[in-house]
């Protein structure tokens, strides 16, 4: 089973740079059992809150917004996911 993260936001936002870095630090532990989708074009970033973004959805529920979660809480999140 590959879970999927999704990251949104804009590359040149400095949080989600670090969103995006802490979130492949936590997936190079899992090996290839998850993967990361970015989403930041602009047409998908419009249906959603300029304030919230940038924000990280694990299959389907967000994990975080705005404020970037440590690589050990993605992988944390990822585990309990990947248990259920």
């Amino acid at each position: 089973m590959t879970l999927t993260l999704k990251l949104y936001g804009t590359p040149q936002c400095r949080r989600y740079q670090r969103m995006r870095n802490n979130a492949r630090q936590a997936l190079d532990r899992l090996d290839d059992r998850a993967r990361l989708e970015e989403i930041n074009d602009t047409a998908r970033l419009s249906q959603h809150n300029p304030l919230d973004l940038p924000f990280l959805a694990l299959d389907g529920q967000v994990i975080a917004r705005r404020n970037p979660p440590t690589a050990a809480q993605i992988l944390d999140s990822l585990r309990t996911l990947e248990n259920k």
